[in-house]
């Protein structure tokens, strides 16, 4: 099943969309929020990233609002109390297992924004 799981992932996975500003280009721009999860975790999944981006070199775009956002997010992962930054959120279900599953989840997802953002020699 993982096997097929696998080859699923990468035969598909790139054909979905994910983009936040691409209409306009008819593609993933590569540089928005959703872009930057979505290359994020295709790197994590160990994933080719099959994907058409108008954008592949992140290294010019350090100051794009949606990169810099990013950037400055990964930069605040080791000083901030992650429980209660995602709380800064928004209220997150009183069950206590339940609530450090969110946080958890938020964590790791800051964790391949850093390893994904951290290949780029920023300009």
């Amino acid at each position: 099943m993982q096997i097929a799981r696998a080859m699923w992932s990468e035969s598909f996975a790139h054909a979905s969309y994910s983009c936040g500003k691409g209409k306009r280009l008819n593609q993933h721009c590569g540089r928005c929020v959703p872009c930057i999860i979505r290359r994020a975790a295709f790197v994590k999944a160990k994933i080719p990233d099959k994907t058409g981006y108008h954008v592949d070199d992140l290294s010019s775009e350090a100051h794009n609002d949606d990169v810099f956002a990013a950037r400055i997010t990964v930069a605040q992962l080791a000083s901030r109390n992650i429980s209660r930054w995602v709380c800064e959120a928004g209220p997150l279900l009183s069950n206590s297992h339940e609530r450090t599953q969110y946080v958890d989840v938020v964590r790791r997802g800051v964790e391949e924004l850093k390893t994904f953002l951290g290949g780029f020699r920023w300009q």
